[in-house]
């Protein structure tokens, strides 16, 4: 008799869990933060300093202020020549 009882309270914690638990994949994506994203090349960044004395920072600091987390900074570079200028990856939550 006792593991008859067992196993039903066993499958009734199952079973409120199985209930409980979302149906679709749209109630766990709702909780996902949403993201916007923002590409930048050096010349844009440095646009954004407002002819600050360091503009590299001045940047940065000028889009941090708006909410834009860097991310990445990718130079391209070439086998014959110079590397191009960086380009910056932001992103920031959307709303």
């Amino acid at each position: 008799m006792k593991p008859v009882i067992v196993f039903v309270a066993l499958m009734l914690c199952f079973g409120v869990h199985v209930i409980a638990a979302p149906k679709d994949s749209q109630a766990v994506n709702s909780k996902r933060p949403k993201w916007e994203y923002k590409v930048v090349s050096q010349v844009e960044l440095f646009a954004a300093a407002s002819g600050k004395a360091d503009p590299e920072n001045s940047g940065l600091n000028a889009l941090g202020e708006d909410g834009w987390e860097l991310v990445s900074i990718q130079r391209l570079t070439h086998e014959s020549g110079p590397s191009d200028p960086p380009v910056y990856y932001f992103k920031r939550p959307k709303g």
